[in-house]
């Protein structure tokens, strides 16, 4: 794959020198095979007017041309040339070359020399000569306003140096000239101009949804995570043609699992397990390949025919719905683009950016044997979650704007509709989002303060069966505040119930079956 560097630097805002762009390409794994720099080739070929055209006095197909590269305005001579092309007359303007350099289409460096007896102090050039064309029928012909003196590459724009890398299978992604401009970007070599998403829409989007001060990854999501596991499970689970209305949701959340489960119930449940170990698992670990795997096995969990599919790259086809897109179809590569796609969002500083390539990557990838879509959807808050701004939802999307979005997408890699989309969903997320956190009021300073002991604790009493009388004076509490933190403590405990046991990290089974045992330890 050829591009230049000024073609590079459309999509890379960098002030790196070529040499330093060449070492951090073959870095990364973009090999470069060679580099053409004809500006520096060509450096010292000059623009030049010749001054006279005689016939040389010991040939008839030799002229002695008189040659001005700018010495003649400093009260110099003209420069003695034998040319032999048949169209060098007084008058033109042409390419010069001085004794010393080497001329790349004959393989010589030039000398002074003696032709027939007239001597020679540089030539006149064909562009054949200088490589740029075929054409070794005459000398190369400059319009009249053609600057005399002025490097020819600079002049003709030729200065613009030429790279090329070797493209291996498992990097599609950077077959075009952007994505190997994300890749040096991300290795710190500059800034990235083309964001999937504009960088105004981002960063505005990024100002209204976060959450100010400074909190622990996760905290806005846990602080509304009844209502998004609600939210995110339906939303997405309608985009799939899911049935069950939106009291049904919160009614099957509320009970449980059950044997007589159908389909539509099995999937939201599924999105309520990957919603609950997102939300516990991505602060402490992260955006990772392993992150996303789990996610789409615990949406498909009970839904794909092979089990042993679930968090691997797929060995199937995938045909994409009303859309002629083919997916990439090798195990080994969608394995490398996966994890190339976790790699890229992790240098993404802004999350409302992160987020968008998440979703659209993923969906287009299509890594799963099933369930891609309901993945990228969930995958697209994995940066949210982790910079505290609002969740996404993706709540009042119909199932065909989306479905144009995508395929725009898939077939013509346009992510405008999408873009669209992206905004507009997002946007009412962040104000549903933040109508709720205004309901809470103020955070309560010693809940605040106590947050990560009060969560281990109920943990210890549900899971260990710790007595709270005797737990407490155990956790190095303040002494003023023991008896504070265990009303507080057995407050939380006679309201925790199935539906919201996921904020203590406790599986409903076993919050079940402690709420049945009576609430013990209290």
């Amino acid at each position: 794959m050829k591009f230049t560097l000024a073609w590079l630097k459309e999509h890379l805002d960098t002030d790196a020198p070529l040499e330093k762009l060449v070492d951090k390409l073959t870095m990364i794994g973009l090999e470069v095979e060679a580099v053409e720099d004809k500006a520096k080739a060509l450096a010292p070929f000059v623009i030049a007017y010749v001054v006279s055209a005689e016939q040389h006095p010991n040939a008839d197909r030799l002229r002695v041309c008189m040659v001005d590269t700018g010495q003649v305005a400093k009260g110099e001579k003209p420069i003695q040339v034998v040319c032999g092309a048949p169209n060098a007359r007084t008058g033109m303007k042409g390419v010069f070359s001085p004794a010393g350099t080497f001329i790349p289409g004959k393989n010589i460096t030039l000398s002074v020399g003696t032709i027939r007896g007239v001597e020679s102090h540089g030539m006149l050039c064909s562009g054949a000569e200088l490589q740029i064309s075929e054409d070794h029928s005459g000398i190369i012909e400059l319009p009249d306003d053609a600057p005399v003196g002025v490097p020819y590459a600079e002049w003709a724009k030729l200065d613009d140096p030429v790279i090329e890398i070797g493209l291996t299978p498992n990097r599609p992604d950077c077959t075009g000239v952007s994505g190997v401009a994300r890749d040096l970007a991300a290795a710190d070599m500059g800034t990235f101009k083309d964001a999937l998403i504009p960088p105004v829409k981002a960063q505005a989007l990024f100002e209204k949804g976060r959450t100010q001060g400074q909190q622990p990854a996760g905290t806005y999501a846990r602080k509304v995570l009844e209502q998004l596991l609600i939210d995110l499970a339906w939303h997405s689970s309608r985009l799939e043609g899911n049935r069950k209305s939106l009291l049904d949701t919160k009614a099957l959340f509320e009970r449980g699992r059950s044997a007589g489960d159908d389909e539509d119930a099995l999937m939201l449940l599924n999105h309520k397990d990957a919603i609950e170990f997102m939300v516990d698992e991505v602060p402490h670990y992260g955006i990772r390949d392993v992150v996303v795997r789990n996610i789409q096995s615990l949406l498909m969990n009970g839904l794909l025919r092979n089990p042993d599919a679930l968090g691997k790259a797929r060995n199937t086809v995938v045909n994409i719905t009303d859309s002629v897109y083919v997916p990439l179809q090798v195990p080994q590569l969608l394995d490398e683009m996966l994890a190339n796609i976790v790699d890229k969002v992790c240098q993404i500083k802004n999350p409302i950016e992160a987020a968008f390539f998440l979703w659209v990557n993923l969906a287009y990838l299509q890594p799963f044997e099933d369930g891609n879509k309901r993945t990228s959807r969930l995958c697209a808050n994995l940066p949210l979650l982790l910079q505290n701004c609002a969740p996404l939802s993706f709540m009042d999307v119909e199932k065909a704007d989306y479905a144009l979005a995508v395929l725009a997408v898939y077939e013509q890699q346009n992510v405008s509709l999408a873009v669209e989309l992206f905004e507009w969903t997002y946007s009412r997320s962040i104000d549903k989002y933040a109508a709720i956190l205004e309901a809470m009021g103020a955070p309560d300073p010693f809940r605040v303060k106590y947050r990560e002991l009060l969560g281990d604790a109920v943990q210890q009493v549900v899971v260990s069966a710790a007595v709270v009388a005797n737990l407490v004076p155990t956790l190095g509490i303040d002494p003023a505040d023991l008896d504070k933190f265990a009303q507080l403590l057995r407050e939380e405990l006679q309201h925790l119930e199935t539906y919201n046991c996921a904020r203590y990290r406790l599986g409903l089974a076993l919050t079940d079956k402690w709420i049945a045992a009576g609430r013990p330890g209290l």
